[in-house]
């Protein structure tokens, strides 16, 4: 009993100083499958340390862990962790950045390493993404204390420089909020041909658009390129289930099927106008549609596969209506272009057209003023809504039709 209690005592030592979570964000930390412990010391540490596991009484206030997942990020992962050095923020917080190296074929770790990230490596990681995030938040349970707030954001993402300053203001005056989610822009991106610029300037457009009309009180999904979690949120999950993110790889849209999990237990997840993250656009026609398509399928197959519950009536209501508007849309423009071209324009048409330009105009006014003008003229939103309802009804189909569709970090 006495030597059972020194080891006890030894172990909560070594937890409390061997791996102290008053860790700079820049102190380098590796974690590796090759670490080496004596396995009677092992076993007495899991039980130190998961005896409580799933306990907010183990929450260390004023602290936040930053969990980046990263599959061959090393053009972005530097940037993205000196974006993290620039936080402007009014409290005194413990801010930890964890890099979880997934995957990689190149030396995204090191990099990481080199900007002072903690970075675990997992070189074979069946989950992907949503195998990553567990390991980063598994990890982090590991410690005596755990972090008041986790965030996770993807490796392509840039936060705002007031991003974590204002999540805290916004979780401190809500407590009934589990996650708040950023709003999304676009990294700007010139693009290098005229078809490129368009593209990525019609993706600018979109998040714009996006982050101006939004529902804000019950947002669809906590979007992985920036979510600000609350520790209890994320414990109540937990209770119920091994991991956060399901690791299935069917599993599309690790994030949306997390945000369900979270409003299942009585979490609000909402966003705010100044919470904001700059992600990555896609350059090419064919990985924007690669890319919306696993989304849009990835959440109807979610949706299928959970029903009509309380947690998922408002996304299945949006993409309900959405393939309703779709033949109205282009009912509503074969009509307009048949009354311009027979002579016999309705007053309707005439008024709706100016107002489609000025709310145009008005929702993509922070890009600058040029942006505002080319969403005037209406044009490029009609060819975004024809590519966007293409992968919608793609989706739909696939979803209900096509064969199973896999996870891939490609």
């Amino acid at each position: 009993m006495i030597t059972s209690m020194v080891l006890r005592k030894e172990i909560e030592m070594d937890i409390d100083y061997g791996t102290t979570t008053n860790t700079s964000v820049f102190q380098s930390s590796v974690i590796s499958s090759s670490t080496q412990k004596s396995s009677l010391l092992q076993r007495i540490e899991n039980k130190v340390v998961i005896h409580n596991r799933w306990s907010s009484s183990r929450i260390k206030p004023d602290m936040v862990a930053i969990l980046i997942p990263a599959y061959n990020e090393k053009a972005m992962i530097g940037e993205t962790i000196q974006s993290l050095r620039k936080q402007s923020i009014s409290t005194d917080v413990d801010l930890v950045v964890w890099v979880i190296a997934n995957n990689c074929k190149d030396n995204t770790a090191d990099i990481a390493r080199h900007y002072g990230a903690h970075v675990i490596e997992m070189p074979d990681n069946p989950f992907m993404k949503a195998g990553a995030l567990n390991k980063g938040i598994q990890e982090l349970l590991d410690y005596q204390e755990i972090p008041e707030f986790i965030i996770t954001i993807d490796a392509d993402t840039i936060l705002d420089q007031f991003f974590v300053d204002r999540c805290i203001s916004v979780m401190r005056l809500h407590p009934e909020i589990g996650v708040l989610g950023a709003v999304c822009r676009g990294i700007p991106n010139l693009g290098k041909t005229l078809p490129q610029k368009m593209l990525l300037w019609l993706q600018q457009a979109e998040y714009a658009k996006a982050g101006e009309v939004r529902m804000r009180q019950n947002i669809h999904t906590a979007p992985g390129a920036g979510s600000f979690f609350r520790m209890k949120a994320i414990l109540d999950v937990l209770r119920d289930r091994p991991t956060l993110y399901k690791e299935h790889k069917l599993n599309l849209v690790e994030d949306f099927e997390a945000t369900l999990e979270i409003k299942k237990r009585g979490w609000k997840v909402t966003n705010n106008f100044h919470c904001i993250a700059h992600t990555d656009l896609m350059p090419t026609i064919r990985g924007l549609f690669n890319q919306r398509i696993r989304w849009v399928r990835g959440t109807i197959d979610e949706l299928r596969r959970r029903g009509w519950h309380k947690e998922t009536r408002a996304s299945i209501a949006v993409i309900a209506l959405g393939m309703i508007s779709i033949p109205l849309f282009y009912l509503w423009w074969a009509i307009a272009v048949w009354g311009f071209t027979s002579g016999r324009e309705h007053l309707l048409s005439f008024a709706m057209l100016p107002l489609m330009s000025i709310y145009q105009a008005i929702t993509l006014r922070k890009l600058g003023w040029k942006s505002s003008l080319v969403g005037a003229l209406l044009v490029p939103d009609i060819i975004f809504a024809m590519m966007r309802h293409t992968w919608i009804v793609i989706s739909l189909v696939k979803s209900y039709v096509g064969r199973p569709q896999k996870w891939s970090n490609s």
